[in-house]
């Protein structure tokens, strides 16, 4: 497994975990204002735990669309079942898209991005490090959040602790 697999598999897998343990959620717990701190980014513009949670999921969405020029459907349904069954469906297309990009070596290949308003121009790679890197600092944040009721399995997030449990198992 090279290091793009990894980073995909890890995203993935753990994405689908916090979604998992989501499921044991209120509504009321779900859409509490978060205290994010220091931890403000542009890009990062959610402030519940539900509103993290959907941009998890549609931003694997909105880019997978981007990048092979179909469109994405905006403001999906954000019950966490929901969440989940949005999740199942776009995670094997992602994983499929960047295993496509990384056996062409695609990498530096731009292209438009039409989802943008106005339309603008990024590489392959661009699009999937800043896929990977904002669901990483989401992740952390509703990890973080979790922890907070009380849900505290998932660790930090360490891909260290996923590759060891896959290696296992």
């Amino acid at each position: 497994m090279d290091l793009t697999e990894r980073l995909i598999e890890h995203d993935l897998w753990l994405t689908d975990q916090i979604l998992e343990r989501a499921t044991t959620l209120t509504d009321a717990q779900l859409d509490r204002p978060l205290a994010l701190g220091d931890t403000w980014v542009d890009e990062v513009a959610e402030t519940t735990l539900r509103g993290l949670l959907d941009h998890l999921v549609f931003n694997k969405e909105n880019w997978t669309a981007a990048l092979t020029g179909s469109s994405v459907a905006m403001g999906g349904d954000q019950s966490v079942l929901a969440l989940r069954q949005r999740f199942a469906a776009i995670a094997p297309r992602f994983r499929e898209l960047v295993r496509g990009i990384r056996k062409r070596d695609d990498w530096d290949t731009s292209f438009i991005d039409t989802t943008c308003d106005p339309p603008e121009t990024f590489s392959h790679g661009s699009a999937i490090a800043h896929v990977i890197t904002f669901s990483a600092h989401r992740r952390e944040l509703v990890i973080g959040a979790l922890r907070k009721l009380g849900v505290a399995d998932l660790g930090y997030g360490d891909p260290k602790d996923w590759e060891r449990l896959r290696l296992s198992t």
